[in-house]
């Protein structure tokens, strides 16, 4: 048997062959495309559904939580305190709480800096966009050269 020999004509001509890859490329762009699409619906259910379940366990803590409070102040009462001392104990005791939480959420606050890491992210991005990446010149010789 002898081998073929391809002519000019049967091989396929490279504008050919890079129309293919482009039709390709377009092909697996558009099905990525669609993927991600489907993806997010997906993660958009999930969020929603999750959201909607915080919320539910956010009312029913608050009321359990209304009434605990409740069942305290009755217990006080109990005990033999007023019911308006009763109430009023229970009320600081939240306001204590309260209080607390806002001033150690505001001490993390201060604490947590996150502008000046942005900013000199930016100022970064700008100096490699108007001038190209910043280079470092060694200041003293290397050992060994």
């Amino acid at each position: 048997m002898e081998p073929r020999i391809q002519s000019q004509e049967d091989s396929p001509r490279l504008s050919t062959l890079v129309g293919e890859i482009v039709t390709d490329v377009q092909t697996l762009v558009r099905q990525e495309l669609r993927l991600a699409r489907t993806e997010l619906k997906q993660d958009w259910v999930r969020v929603k559904n999750a959201t909607a379940l915080f919320i539910g366990a956010t009312i029913f803590g608050a009321l359990g939580f209304g009434f605990a409070l409740l069942a305290l102040a009755h217990g006080f009462m109990a005990l033999g305190f007023p019911p308006g001392f009763a109430y009023a104990l229970v009320g600081g005791g939240l306001l204590a709480v309260g209080l607390c939480c806002y001033f150690l959420a505001k001490r993390w606050l201060k604490a947590m800096s996150a502008m000046p890491e942005i900013s000199e992210h930016l100022s970064e991005a700008k100096q490699m966009l108007t001038h190209g990446p910043k280079i470092e010149i060694l200041k003293r010789p290397v050992e060994g050269l």
